[in-house]
């Protein structure tokens, strides 16, 4: 996976594992806002076992809602 950003342009494979080669399509790398867009592969692609440890996201959205965690810090709202 290649983030992109102004300031960078850096590859991190611990991505790849998760998303299978695709971009984790972030709302704004460049902002630092790694919240998901509604088009993210990470949408509910996390584990149900891992929302048992980790109930709410960095926002306090609980995890557990509507089945597979999305993967990273937050979890996608409309």
């Amino acid at each position: 996976i290649r983030l992109r950003s102004k300031n960078s342009d850096q590859t991190d494979k611990r991505l790849e594992n998760v998303t299978d080669g695709k971009e984790p399509k972030f709302v704004s790398i460049d902002e630092h806002n790694y919240h998901l867009t509604k088009e993210s592969p990470l949408i509910d692609a996390g584990a149900a076992e891992y929302s048992k440890q980790l109930i709410v996201d960095h926002d306090g959205i609980i995890r557990t809602e509507k089945g597979n965690p999305d993967i990273g810090a937050y979890e996608y709202v409309e």
